[in-house]
């Protein structure tokens, strides 16, 4: 189970290494070191399920979900369009 973050004890640099490191453990390509925030959801090969049990991780890890609509709809196009709805959600919680 990931560990969970307070809100307000979270550094901009946490919210990407946690998000990375939740990608990697679920992607299913063999270039896991390479992905970055610019990564495209589609190159890191995670699949429908995986992405699934990756938003539970990161919603478990940031204390919030993150919004279905966005996911379901595919408007999550990049690693960094994940990023920026958890940094959207840290700081409006500061």
């Amino acid at each position: 189970m990931p560990d969970n973050i307070a809100a307000n004890s979270i550094k901009v640099d946490d919210i990407e290494e946690k998000l990375l490191s939740v990608i990697r453990n679920h992607c299913l390509s063999d270039a896991k070191s390479s992905i970055s925030l610019s990564s495209t959801l589609e190159s890191t090969g995670i699949d429908s399920l995986g992405m699934a049990e990756a938003a539970f991780d990161l919603e478990d890890i940031f204390s919030f979900e993150l919004p279905e609509s966005k996911s379901s709809e595919g408007q999550f196009k990049t690693v960094r369009d994940i990023y920026d709805a958890i940094k959207k959600h840290i700081s409006e919680k500061s």
